[in-house]
């Protein structure tokens, strides 16, 4: 099967292609003004450097946010351009768990002993974008997560709230591993709620395009594909020119 991801959903992107489950292609991308050009000539350029043509690609994975408003609607577009003119099955991925999916956060959950691994994105304007997720075990390259909480937004104050409430209901949660661009506005109320064997990786907070393709394979094969016709972006907030 050759599999083809996208990730433009913060200013650190990739694209990356796998052919029976090996990586021939990949680019990670630093746009912090966008993907929306550099995205589709940098996509043409590597399915050119493999000798695929569009055509070729039986499944691409796509994250689709929360993240940037605009860079999320480059990488769904260009998924959904090539899946309606190939029939390509496509596998949407919120962020939060496409992050949580990277092998490197399996290896580190097998060291402090926890399946926990919560992930916390900045989302402006004093709030976070938070998952939590629970590996379904300790190998290193099955990327078997489950989703105990459904990405969403918070505040600082409903964040530890949450994390408090549900230790309470399962004690062993207070050791996890966090990452994410959010946990410097995080890492105060974090050192408060979770147990200090609980490891912090503020530079874990981009998606690994390689982890997203595998993650979405194993998806596609246990559910199948989404609605292409129905994919939208998980924004979790209104634009700014939306809000009275």
């Amino acid at each position: 099967m050759k599999i083809l991801s996208l990730d433009s959903s913060t200013y650190l992107g990739g694209i990356s292609l796998l052919e029976q489950g090996q990586t021939v292609g990949h680019l990670a991308l630093n746009h912090p003004q966008g993907h929306a050009s550099a995205m589709p000539l940098a996509l043409e350029q590597l399915v050119n450097q493999v000798d695929w043509s569009y055509a070729d690609i039986d499944l691409i994975v796509v994250t689709i946010g929360p993240g940037s408003f605009t860079g999320l609607r480059v990488a769904l577009g260009l998924a959904k351009g090539i899946a309606l003119v190939h029939g390509t099955a496509v596998v949407a991925v919120p962020t939060l768990t496409a992050i949580a999916s990277a092998p490197l956060l399996t290896q580190h959950c097998a060291h402090i002993a926890t399946p926990y691994r919560l992930v916390v994105n900045d989302a402006r304007r004093g709030e976070l974008f938070a998952a939590l997720y629970q590996s379904q075990s300790h190998g290193v390259d099955d990327f078997q997560i489950k989703t105990c909480w459904q990405p969403w937004r918070y505040t600082v104050d409903q964040l530890s709230q949450t994390i408090m409430d549900g230790c309470q209901n399962m004690p062993e949660m207070r050791t996890m591993v966090v990452v994410g661009d959010g946990l410097s506005q995080a890492a105060t109320m974090l050192g408060q709620v979770l147990d200090p064997a609980s490891l912090m990786l503020p530079d874990v907070h981009a998606v690994d395009a390689i982890a997203l393709a595998h993650y979405g394979h194993r998806w596609y094969q246990q559910h199948g594909a989404a609605d292409v016709a129905t994919l939208e972006p998980l924004y979790l907030r209104r634009t700014t020119a939306e809000e009275p």
